[in-house]
């Protein structure tokens, strides 16, 4: 009997199947059965069942008359043997190791439903924005997508998906189920191991009945009254928001009295700050790291309630795709950037004060924006190129010829392997910022696809590269391309991995195509030094 079954409700998508079930049958973790339910058909999806059937015994067919995606998940699910049940959109696909980790995560005992981190792609590519999956949050909106794994048995006592919920609400459904009435619990591996297709507007499944939604959600008060109590903290939570608009802080950072804002509260050498902290990831953790070292401790609050912002493509966060109230408190900007291109007007949801952006990009679309004041002295540059102070003046011995710095997205590529050079070391960034540093610091080239690995190799005055591994990354060249514009590289250096290898006689050449010159970082660190909006409180070694 196989551990897990994959359940593939499939209805007239021919175009997008193949891709789905290619990723399935590349899994690492083979002891599967893959169990595809057509729900009545009128395309070519049934021979392509048929035909990938043949190819691999694992697959199962089921036909049935068309009765819609929740009695053909129900259907398919009751003639599953195995333990654990995986559902997945016949147009959506997962990565080689998504069944592998979760499997690890539920048999560990890290939770009794196992999610993951979700990526759109299709018409949009960008990570999904998904709330930690805590009671909370889950009473007040869905936070998983449906490919999530999960125990037979625990879906058995649950009665199944519920027919009286459509409109994209069965899943929500079976979550608060098992949740709130089982008492499981949910834990999201925090990777990127299922990729959500977002399809041209006419084909989407969309709430196009905004009414029957309405109707629908206040079911769930009634089938679930345990989670009244979580709405009601949430409007609570919403009128305290509305007070805090009539708070204002001097530009001192002294606090008028009766103007403080609400949930605003630190303690003393402390600033409220916003960095992106779901994973353990090296430019993001430069964040706290780098300002304690400094001499400022942070401590990470909502984006909308923080004093300050620093490294990392935050931008976006600031802004909204439709006219909304301005916080008036001004937001310190020191050194962040946009991670896309712009595809939509945006307005801005808080004052902003800028002290350093991350790039000439960057700076160019915040000009003119109303509530954005922007320094005279404005400095371009990213903060991660204070990183080398972290080594506080250690002197670290060479030992590598090449460091190769993949994103965590592209940790396990096999086109790694391309890198045909030498005496090299793979460094993980998700350890913490000062032991990566050090790693960094003992090889004489480094090789990266995370933005952050390449700026501390320049931090140190180490010759790099990037390399291109997949289209994983969000926003592409956008945010590498801003970068460099603080030094005025218009073309940046690359090797795509995924059309060459890189070899001894590329990394020969590096040294010598190397586009950064050890005083610019120099001139750069220097004015990030002196833009730090707080008081140093220790010497700098660079």
């Amino acid at each position: 009997m196989s551990k897990i079954s994959v359940i593939i409700p499939v209805y007239n998508t021919e175009q997008y199947l193949p891709e789905c079930l290619d990723s399935v049958l590349a899994q690492t973790f083979t002891d599967i059965e893959i169990i595809c339910i057509n729900d009545g058909s009128t395309d070519n999806s049934l021979k392509i069942l048929k035909k990938y059937a043949k190819q691999d015994p694992r697959i199962k067919v089921i036909n049935q008359k068309n009765s819609g995606v929740i009695v053909a998940r129900n259907n398919a699910i009751a003639t599953a043997k195995s333990e654990y049940i995986f559902p997945l959109d016949s147009d959506d696909i997962i990565t080689p190791d998504c069944l592998e980790k979760l499997y690890t995560a539920i048999t560990s005992g890290k939770g009794d439903i196992i999610t993951s981190r979700v990526m759109y792609f299709g018409r949009e590519n960008h990570e999904m924005e998904l709330s930690k999956p805590t009671r909370y949050n889950m009473a007040l909106g869905n936070r998983l997508v449906n490919a999530s794994l999960f125990r037979k048995s625990d879906f058995d006592k649950t009665g199944g998906y519920d027919t009286d919920f459509s409109l994209c609400l069965e899943d929500y459904d079976l979550w608060l189920n098992m949740m709130f009435n089982l008492k499981l619990k949910i834990y999201r591996v925090p990777e990127i191991l299922f990729y959500y297709r977002l399809k041209p507007i006419a084909e989407a499944r969309n709430f196009q009945h905004r009414s029957e939604h309405t109707e629908q959600m206040k079911k769930f008060l009634v089938k679930y009254p345990q989670i009244k109590k979580y709405v009601l903290l949430s409007k609570i939570k919403k009128f305290f928001r509305k007070i805090r608009r009539f708070f204002i802080r001097k530009q001192d950072n002294t606090i008028k009295i009766l103007k403080i804002p609400v949930c605003r509260i630190r303690k003393r050498g402390t600033s409220l700050a916003y960095w992106f902290n779901d994973r353990s990831n090296f430019g993001d953790l430069l964040n706290p790291y780098l300002c304690e070292f400094l001499g400022r401790k942070l401590s990470h609050v909502n984006v909308l309630a923080a004093d300050i912002i620093g490294i990392g493509s935050l931008m976006e966060l600031l802004f909204s795709n439709r006219k909304c109230k301005r916080i008036k408190w001004p937001l310190i900007v020191y050194g962040t950037g946009f991670i896309k291109a712009p595809d939509e007007p945006l307005y801005l949801k808080r004052n902003l004060d800028v002290r350093a952006v991350r790039g000439y990009n960057t700076l160019a679309r915040l000009k003119g924006l109303r509530g954005v004041k922007i320094a005279d002295n404005v400095v371009i540059g990213d903060p991660g190129l204070l990183a080398a102070v972290l080594l506080d003046g250690e002197k670290i011995t060479k030992k590598y010829k090449l460091g190769i710095i993949p994103h965590y997205v592209d940790a396990q590529s096999p086109l790694l392997k391309k890198i045909e050079c030498k005496n090299t070391k793979i460094i993980d960034i998700t350890l913490d910022p000062v032991s990566v540093m050090k790693q960094i610091a003992e090889c004489e080239n480094i090789i990266s696809s995370a933005m952050h690995g390449l700026i501390a190799a320049d931090s140190l005055g180490i010759p790099n590269i990037r390399m291109l591994i997949s289209d994983k990354i969000i926003g592409g060249d956008y945010k590498y391309d801003d970068y460099y514009s603080a030094f005025g590289i218009k073309k940046h250096n690359r090797v795509d991995l995924r059309q060459t290898s890189f070899t001894e006689q590329d990394l020969d050449d590096l040294k010598n195509t190397y586009q950064i010159k050890p005083e610019q970082v120099h001139q750069k660190q220097k004015e990030l030094i002196d833009a730090f909006p707080y008081k140093i409180k220790r010497k700098i070694c660079l």
